[in-house]
């Protein structure tokens, strides 16, 4: 891709207030036929951090690689709502590459037909990113993973293989290592709280409830329960009761 001379692009790692970009802002400032406006997508208040490239850093579409031939299979990178990319991340796509496995040559110019084209092309289906996961330091995203809701990627991570939500993920090859929340504290926050689809006035007014490191679960029910009954907040599924809500609420975060 040619670098642009957009201001929203390109300054994403000069040090201080710019050292970060708005991706919605990046998706938006591309032309209309870039290819990554076709392969990409992101939701409301994600972003990438480009202070490890040093002063003329690297556009974040410069971590998204075969984009072109992502686009050609149909695939694309799906990032949510309030995600968090460090730099150096790289996102994979493009299905296999054509480096077969099981063929006895990996090369790639022998899956190419007379007329150019590759042979053989193997889908791996969209690579999708959470809401709200956090992605470390020189982490590498293989094609067609999911990363779940809340999870976190350890920094230098290769992530091959999906990651559930709210996993503290890392290695090579990475594997989930430990949970931030018990599965029904996650129940709660993937199917009742649901706060990366709340209104930006709602989360600007719980912004201190939302990084409490102990949690008030049951406070944060109710504020999805009252969007839900103004209808600013579709209804999901309901698990537990009030006693129950409340003895985990109680129970201390050990992270």
């Amino acid at each position: 891709m040619e670098n642009t001379e957009n201001n929203s692009i390109v300054p994403t790692g000069i040090k201080g207030e710019a050292g970060f970009s708005w991706l919605s802002d990046v998706m938006d400032a591309l032309p209309e036929d870039s290819v990554f406006r076709e392969v990409v997508s992101v939701g409301r208040g994600s972003y990438f951090t480009g202070y490890d490239d040093g002063f003329d850093a690297k556009p974040f579409v410069d971590h998204i690689y075969y984009a072109d031939l992502a686009a050609q299979m149909g695939e694309k990178l799906k990032i949510g709502n309030f995600v968090c990319i460090a730099p150096g991340v790289r996102f994979v796509l493009g299905g296999n590459q054509n480096h077969p496995l099981t063929a006895v040559s990996q090369h790639p110019l022998f899956q190419l037909d007379p007329d150019g084209d590759w042979r053989n092309l193997q889908k791996r289906g969209d690579t999708v990113i959470g809401d709200g996961a956090w992605i470390g330091l020189h982490a590498t995203i293989m094609p067609g993973v999911k990363i779940g809701e809340g999870a976190r990627i350890l920094p230098g991570a290769v992530v091959v293989r999906d990651v559930e939500p709210y996993g503290i993920c890392g290695g090579v090859p990475a594997v989930v290592r430990k949970k931030r929340f018990s599965d029904f504290e996650i129940k709660l926050l993937t199917n009742r709280i649901r706060w990366t689809q709340w209104p930006d006035e709602v989360i600007r007014e719980n912004v201190k409830d939302l990084l409490n490191p102990n949690p008030d679960f049951q406070k944060l029910v109710k504020i999805s329960e009252k969007l839900e009954h103004d209808g600013l907040l579709p209804p999901l599924l309901r698990i537990g009761n009030q006693t129950t809500l409340r003895a985990f609420t109680d129970k201390q975060n050990s992270y």
